[in-house]
């Protein structure tokens, strides 16, 4: 080692950096995973009405499938927000966590 004070220093951001990153893992799995889940529905729900546009419009259903399918949306953008958020969170995490560790040394 060139300087042991420097080793300890980062030596110290390592727990807390492994911390972080198994946080974002598990919380970023999660978050795709919903992600797709409600792709998925969007797209099955797009794939239904387009196939049954006839009877959507013989039994007038326009409205009430307008109303599902905008709800389908706003789900599936809020996942992706939610995704997103996790990344906001991680990588402004580990610049804060590396400038500290070179102030401190």
């Amino acid at each position: 080692f060139l300087d042991p004070l420097s080793a300890v220093v980062i030596a110290c951001s390592l727990p807390i950096l492994a911390l972080l990153t198994r946080w974002f893992q598990v919380t970023s799995q999660r978050a795709f995973r919903a992600t797709r889940v409600h792709s998925a529905r969007l797209i099955v729900k797009f794939v239904e009405t387009m196939t049954g546009i006839r009877a959507v419009k013989a039994f007038r259903a326009e409205r009430r499938n307008e109303r599902e399918f905008g709800a389908t949306t706003e789900a599936y953008r809020d996942a992706n927000a939610k995704a997103i958020g996790v990344f906001g969170v991680f990588d402004p995490s580990l610049v804060v966590i590396g400038n500290v560790v070179v102030a401190v040394v």
